[in-house]
């Protein structure tokens, strides 16, 4: 394997068997990241209300708030006291795919790892959900590993379901202000779709 290949360009150009293999791996990967607790006592409620409001704010800058932007705003507030009690954990944070690459022994090397984040371990698996889009099999067999073959609980749903929201409510912030966005026009309608506008918790591909 090319030592630059990233995962996404792995997926692109794999069978779906060898994506789900890939899938278990990143599972156990992600896993292993999640282990290590914050030091400083963060709290998670606080730190996620405050990114939420100062997300809120920016957004009712805007003369052009469609129907999708309240649902999503909705969506967040009826659900961001879930975050309460939840412990701080190292985590990758909103990154792509395109960042986390592959040796010849498909092991995984984060770029920058010395930048990881320390949050909520559900809200790592928006990016499980956006690289769904490319492999359906990977993101399964992630879930599959991380959660040693068992069901998530349906809290960590609604978490997952939240921080999605946040992350598309953002895009759609960033692209009026002509700010950097996380993701393409594709991914926003992509992951509005596999949560039914947010009518369900469950993203559908699952």
């Amino acid at each position: 394997m090319d030592k630059d290949c990233n995962i996404k360009n792995y997926l692109s150009n794999h069978t779906k068997e060898e994506n789900y293999k890939l899938g278990l791996e990143f599972g156990k990967y992600l896993k292993n990241i999640h282990q290590k607790k914050a030091k400083d006592g963060i709290n998670s409620y606080e730190l996620f209300n405050t990114k939420a409001n100062y997300l809120f704010y920016r957004h009712g800058l805007s003369d052009d708030i469609g129907d999708n932007d309240y649902i999503l705003v909705d969506f967040i507030n009826q659900n961001k006291h879930l975050t309460k009690n939840i412990e701080s954990k190292r985590i990758i944070g909103q990154i792509n795919f395109e960042n986390i690459l592959l040796d010849g022994d498909n092991n995984f090397l984060l770029k920058e790892k010395e930048n990881f984040h320390y949050g909520d371990p559900a809200f790592d698996f928006t990016n499980i959900n956006k690289i769904s889009k490319v492999s359906k099999e990977f993101s399964k067999a992630c879930y599959k590993s991380y959660f040693l073959d068992k069901k998530a609980p349906i809290k960590f749903f609604r978490l997952l379901s939240m921080y999605q929201a946040y992350i598309i409510l953002e895009d759609i912030v960033n692209k009026r202000d002509k700010s950097n966005r996380y993701l393409t026009d594709d991914e926003f309608e992509y992951l509005l779709k596999i949560y039914d506008y947010f009518n369900n918790v469950i993203p559908i591909w699952i």
